[in-house]
């Protein structure tokens, strides 16, 4: 659980893991929005080695109704990089973000939602 504290940039979520140049590598999140208020819903961005991966997006509406946010992503360096999860909605009220099943994995491209493989 996030709570939102008006701080753009302040990380929802952050991680260092060690990569191997050339590798593929499989990011997933499952997010959801915990207020019943509508009104300024979580903005996530999710960033790679400080690049961010795919567009900003909103969390579903429905209060509890989890989304997922997948991407494949090949390192081009060897160490240590930082995995960002950041939520940017600016404002204090209806901004609370629930996070879970966060995995970077080299061995699980299956880590999607079956429903969203087409």
């Amino acid at each position: 659980i996030v709570d939102a504290d008006d701080v753009v940039g302040k990380d929802a979520w952050r991680t260092t893991v060690n990569v191997t140049s050339g590798v593929t590598y499989y990011f997933s999140a499952w997010f959801s929005n915990l207020h019943e208020s509508f009104d300024n819903p979580p903005r996530l961005r999710f960033s790679i080695n400080n690049v961010q991966q795919g567009v900003v997006i909103a969390t579903p509406n429905n209060t509890h109704d989890w989304k997922q946010f997948y991407t494949v992503w090949t390192a081009n360096v060897t160490g240590a990089i930082t995995i960002r999860i950041e939520n940017i909605a600016l404002g204090t009220q209806g901004n609370d973000l629930g996070l879970d099943g966060i995995s970077f994995s080299t061995s699980c491209s299956d880590v999607r939602d079956p429903s969203l493989i087409g």
